[in-house]
């Protein structure tokens, strides 16, 4: 019978070792082939020997009467084999009825192998007609994962869960995830956000804040490849308290000739009204002492929160960039 400690289970130490007559002699022991024991994370036997690709045993379990779909820790055995990407694993498990489909808001099979990278068991996945949008617990779809944690070589895996009905700009309304395309440029990877944005993909308000961050760090791949997709440079977001710079006020703040002018370029109209400050309005006090980027201070009056007035050029004056404007625009 098993020991004491689970960890030290004779049966999943004969699994792992891939000892057909072990597990034999364990079952007749009385040896549950269902057990759930933690090794890791909660696991089965069969679990085990999908996660190391072992048909033989995979299939003596089975036939002693291991459950196929049997979900422990959220997981099944189908999720083990995708995990590391055991693609003959996969095959075997579908012969024995493994299902492709879970329960909404779980991880499924084809969230973990689009994760890890592993195109083959994905396209597998998907022609046993398992959905590419299904959300997980946090709202991502298996190509959302596959953007944020894929490198240049998933850009065709990608375009194949693409190709298969994966929808570039799905999002949870509850969750509200990175956007795939933020993913990509926010990692500075332009060939899958090339990839993305060919397949549909549009840029939002996420997107917006990329390329602020890209301006400030002056990666010129990403601004162009932003700006090239019907980015606007005078975009901003605004909210009751909240209004951030547009990358025309990014750029005229960072004093980069090369920049504004890039931002000129592609629209960006340096007399358009900007609204520069932001302050949380305080009952309390008449005047909300608040540190506008970078380095100047001002006053606000708390009766609304925010200050409304000036220009991107007002901006470069502001901070003694006068000719910045005129100098881009010459270039």
């Amino acid at each position: 019978m098993p020991g004491e400690s689970p960890d030290a289970s004779p049966l999943i130490l004969a699994v792992k070792a891939g000892n057909i007559d072990l597990i034999d002699v364990l079952l007749s022991m009385g040896y549950s082939v269902n057990e759930t024991l933690p090794i890791g994370h909660l696991k089965t036997p069969l679990h085990v020997a999908a996660a190391l690709g072992s048909i033989e045993v995979t299939e003596k379990l089975i036939r002693a009467g291991a459950k196929v779909n049997i979900v422990v820790d959220g997981e099944s055995a189908l999720h083990s084999a995708c995990r590391n990407g055991h693609l003959e694993m996969v095959m075997a498990l579908f012969r024995r009825g493994a299902l492709p489909h879970f329960p909404n808001k779980t991880t499924t099979p084809l969230h973990i192998a689009a994760t890890a990278g592993h195109a083959s068991v994905s396209a597998l996945l998907l022609l046993n007609e398992m959905d590419p949008n299904t959300l997980d617990q946090e709202g991502f779809t298996p190509a959302h994962l596959g953007a944020r944690h894929g490198d240049l070589g998933d850009a065709e895996m990608i375009k194949f869960l693409i190709s298969r009905g994966a929808t570039p700009n799905i999002a949870d309304s509850e969750a509200h995830p990175p956007s795939m395309l933020h993913s990509r440029c926010r990692n500075s990877n332009r060939r899958l956000a090339q990839t993305l944005l060919s397949a549909g993909a549009k840029p939002g308000s996420e997107e917006l804040e990329v390329l602020r961050h890209a301006i400030r760090s002056r990666n010129m791949d990403i601004i162009h490849l932003l700006l090239d997709n019907s980015m606007d440079p005078n975009c901003r977001e605004q909210d009751e308290y909240l209004n951030r710079p547009s990358p025309l006020e990014v750029a005229c703040r960072a004093g980069d000739t090369v920049l504004v002018r890039i931002m000129l370029d592609h629209g960006g109209d340096p007399h358009k009204p900007v609204i520069e400050y932001r302050s949380v309005p305080q009952e309390d006090s008449i005047y909300t002492e608040v540190k506008l980027e970078p380095v100047s201070l001002v006053y606000i009056s708390a009766k609304d929160g925010r200050r409304t007035g000036g220009t991107s050029v007002g901006v470069c004056g502001s901070r003694g960039k006068e000719n910045m404007m005129l100098e881009a625009a010459v270039l």
